[in-house]
């Protein structure tokens, strides 16, 4: 174990509390507040009622969030048509990921929507994987299978 912080030794918190001021002046935490508010998302896939907090959350994203974020939350998507079974809306969040990832940028994550969705790849995929594609595809779908048993049981 280490030793505990000093705290109560006045003349190091001066020194301290300066630098740790200059480190936050100025951090945005939108892109972490966007963040978890996928996660609440991811945590309800498959369950949701409603797209209404996709649609505002996409509108918060698109006014402050970097590319990553709008990827994730269009992921989350992706993963929750994939979990209901719905090819014509899954279709359609796979191509609003793939307009946002056309940069170059997180392809990798439609193959990843292919996958949950249990969709052949319509294009051929850029992305290295550790394991082979088909280990991949394998263990992402299982995700969406996952999920689907689960929700079935609370049903």
């Amino acid at each position: 174990m280490g030793r505990p912080p000093r705290l109560h030794q006045p003349r190091r918190r001066r020194r301290r509390t300066p630098l740790a001021d200059q480190l936050l002046t100025g951090l945005d935490l939108r892109a972490t507040t966007l963040t978890t508010k996928i996660a609440a998302l991811v945590r309800d896939v498959g369950a949701i009622s409603s797209l209404e907090p996709v649609r505002l959350l996409r509108a918060d994203i698109s006014d402050a969030g970097p590319t990553a974020t709008q990827a994730a939350l269009e992921l989350t998507v992706c993963f929750h048509h994939g979990v209901q079974d719905d090819h014509n809306k899954t279709s359609a969040a796979i191509s609003r990921l793939r307009n946002l990832t056309s940069g170059g940028d997180y392809t990798y994550s439609i193959d990843i929507a292919q996958f949950m969705a249990d969709v052949s790849l319509d294009q051929p995929s850029g992305a290295r994987w550790l394991d082979n594609e088909q280990h991949t595809r394998n263990r992402w779908r299982g995700l969406g299978i996952a999920r689907q048993a689960y929700l079935d049981t609370r049903r």
